[in-house]
């Protein structure tokens, strides 16, 4: 399906999503994906360690529609309760392209403690 004219946008509805992001180092995260008929446009990519004692890593790419993975972020280290910001500017997303986080894991923690929580704002624009 092709995307909105985001010209002539009839509604515009904010909203953020989260996501403990607990896996192990080869498997990413779907965190938000592009939705038929509809342009998402993704304002704030956030990353926070919330794990009392260790520090952790965390890749976000952006995939297309045809599977290809582009880096926003590679193996950025989040200090112990600490959080920073992963976007500069807007992105869009159509249909089929997502944003997916991986942890690096550095060993020092179960794979599946949730130490890294990703949020993301995003408005979805909608021409019908």
């Amino acid at each position: 399906m092709a995307a909105p004219n985001i010209v002539n946008v009839s509604s515009i509805y904010g909203s953020t999503v989260g996501k403990n992001i607990n896996n192990t180092a080869d498997s990413d995260v779907t965190v938000l994906e592009g939705r038929a008929n509809k342009v998402l446009k993704v304002n704030i990519i956030r990353a926070s360690n919330v794990h009392p004692t260790e520090n952790d890593s965390l890749t976000i790419n952006f995939v297309d529609s045809a599977s290809n993975s582009f880096s926003l972020v590679q193996d950025m280290e989040i200090a112990i309760r600490q959080a920073l910001p992963a976007l500069e500017g807007s992105i869009y997303l159509s249909e089929s392209d997502k944003i997916t986080m991986r942890r690096l894991n550095n060993g020092n923690l179960a794979s599946d403690s949730a130490t890294i929580h990703g949020i993301i704002s995003f408005e979805e624009l909608d021409d019908a």
